[in-house]
């Protein structure tokens, strides 16, 4: 046996704490006078139901590297209840425990199925076992896909701050029910209200994402469905050619071409997924699915716009969900015929050059900016031209707040990692999701996208090494010369929305990069944009490079305005609760009917 990453595991991992388990061990003897241990061939705990804290029997089967398990599972199904009985029970125990479309309970956080278990385990031939008995070659059905891509919703709940959203009944917690509630349309150009509650949060965000920032893998297999999705992140090849083979299977919106622009209606399986399997081969690193889905007709500009402010395209991928960048990825998408490199982010406008300079890479940005000019970046939704981003801190740890100006004023940061507290070394986002995946075991205030977590004061205490200070100054240099010697046009006195400069970014470093600063002093306007720029906050980058100057680093109590966003997110929180609570009052009295898939 082996688990996800393919490295064998104990057998008595295998158990999945049956002896422990009393839920189950008084069922050892069927109703029926069956034994379980020897039916078959299988052991009592292959047949023993998982119930409903625990995985189905498909499911476990499909784990097992011993094809002859999952074969014999669903040839006998339910041994409780024999073949051919009249008992409806029967049949639901089949499609729960025992079928092909065994998915995991409601009680269990995560997307599991059959198919996907086998997919991730990566037995080929339990998934052509699965596939011929009928399971549905997407993985999920529509409704749990749509509860997925619920999470993601422009404006909408998410994970961390519904944190029983699983347990909702399907009826509520689905994307086409919750778009009800929301008035923004998911594409529709970054709203004023959406730049006043960036405006008003007490720290730093992302400069490509929202405030409340969504990362795609809040629970298990999130970011892996469909099921396509899965089968492209994983190495054998043969998983991905039978699923792009089977009947039923769905790939319309990612090899839509032209490149479709909106969610259809009604929505599509693959329409749904919050990701792509073209992003799933980036980031695993399989250039050979990258090259098969290509030749498939998969189309290299999609965009998974199930997670309006977290989607990027293919080539934007390489950048964001690989450190370091994946350039064998990148190669293969640009000698695609229909490549758009010019395409940029919905809502917050960013291009594939912002994404490269934000990565303080001078020579991956030689690459990217050979087939484009720098100047075609442009500014994004917030304002940030390439020179704010080049000066941006990397995310709270960088940044000297300390200082009451310094904190008032620095907003934005360059941060593409999905964990918040990165402070120095990769932010690949196998790495980083395996991060995830851990913390998803503690408390929910350590690994949610809530604020609790995120704005906790004591992370403003952590310092990045002497060493990743160093390299950052040298790489921060080297990006700027390249872009002031290739961009006749940057403008070191353009503002953002806060009204900062490049300079105020570069002056809110705790860490201030000095040889930075006198190479942006050659430039035209920038005295002027030092001393006499003040951003919307009253301050301009010399008074900010003067307060962070001697600064004692203790807690502060102007940190407290920390609290008080939090309490205005809980009430945020509490209202979308009672949309759920009286949602689920029409569900139970039957005025809301479950919505239909065709």
């Amino acid at each position: 046996m082996s688990d996800r990453s393919g490295a064998d595991i104990p057998a008595q991992k295998l158990q999945f704490d049956m002896k422990s388990n009393d839920r189950r061990s008084d069922r050892i003897l069927a109703p029926y006078g069956i034994v379980l241990e020897g039916l078959h061939g299988l052991s009592a705990d292959d047949w023993s139901p998982g119930g409903c804290y625990d995985v189905a029997v498909a499911i476990r089967a499909a784990w097992n590297p011993n094809p002859n398990v999952l074969r014999t599972i669903l040839k006998y199904g339910d041994p409780y209840y024999p073949q051919g009985q009249d008992d409806s029970s029967y049949y639901l125990a089949q499609d729960n425990e025992y079928g092909p479309n065994a998915t995991n309970p409601p009680d269990l956080p995560g997307y599991t199925s059959a198919l996907l278990q086998a997919i991730i385990s990566q037995h080929p031939d339990n998934v052509k076992t699965l596939l011929n008995a009928g399971a549905d070659p997407n993985g999920l059905p529509y409704l749990l896909l749509s509860q997925n891509a619920a999470g993601f919703l422009r404006s909408g709940p998410n994970f961390a701050e519904h944190q029983n959203y699983m347990m909702e009944d399907l009826s509520i917690f689905n994307r086409t029910y919750l778009l009800r509630f929301i008035a923004v349309p998911q594409l529709a150009p970054l709203t004023q209200q959406e730049v006043e509650e960036r405006l008003e949060c007490p720290v730093p965000s992302r400069f490509w994402s929202e405030v409340d920032f969504r990362t795609l893998s809040p629970v298990e297999n999130a970011d892996r469905i469909p099921a396509l999705v899965a089968a492209a992140e994983k190495p054998d090849i043969s998983i991905l050619e039978s699923l792009l083979h089977a009947q039923g299977v769905d790939t319309s919106f990612w090899t839509s071409n032209p490149r479709t622009p909106d969610i259809p209606t009604p929505e599509t399986p693959s329409s749904l997924s919050v990701s792509s399997p073209l992003h799933a081969a980036i980031w695993g690193r399989n250039i050979p699915a990258l090259i098969l889905l290509l030749s498939n007709g998969f189309n290299p500009n999609v965009l998974p716009l199930a997670a309006p402010t977290r989607s990027i395209t293919p080539a934007m991928a390489t950048i964001v969900y690989c450190d370091p960048w994946n350039a064998e990825a990148y190669k293969a998408l640009t000698t695609h015929p229909l490549i758009d490199l010019s395409i940029r982010t919905p809502i917050y406008d960013v291009s594939l050059t912002h994404f490269a300079v934000a990565r303080l890479d001078v020579r991956m940005l030689k690459t990217i900016t050979a087939n484009m000019p720098v100047s075609a970046a442009g500014r994004t939704s917030l304002g940030h031209t390439v020179l704010h981003i080049a000066c941006l801190p990397l995310n709270e740890s960088w940044v000297q707040m300390h200082s009451a100006p310094i904190f008032t004023s620095c907003r934005e940061i360059r941060n593409l990692s999905e964990l918040e507290d990165v402070i120095e070394g990769s932010s690949d986002y196998e790495k980083t999701r395996e991060v995830l995946m851990e913390r998803r075991s503690r408390p929910p205030t350590f690994y949610g996208r809530g604020f609790g977590r995120r704005n906790h004061p004591s992370r403003f205490s952590t310092r990045p090494s002497k060493e990743a200070i160093g390299e950052c100054h040298e790489r921060q240099v080297d990006v700027v010369c390249y872009l002031l010697q290739n961009c006749k046009t940057i403008d070191i006195a353009a503002k953002d929305i806060h009204g900062n400069t490049a300079l105020h970014y570069i002056a809110s470093h705790r860490d201030i990069n000095e040889k930075l600063l006198d190479l942006l002093w050659g430039e035209n306007y920038a005295e002027e944009a030092w001393r006499a720029t003040w951003n919307r906050y009253g301050s301009t980058a010399a008074e900010l490079f003067r307060s962070g100057f001697d600064v004692v680093e203790e807690d502060k109590e102007f940190w407290g305005v920390i609290d008080e966003w939090q309490a205005h997110k809980s009430q945020d929180r509490e209202r979308w609760e009672a949309k759920f609570r009286a949602a689920s009052d029409a569900v139970v009295q039957g005025a809301l009917l479950c919505p239909e898939h065709p």
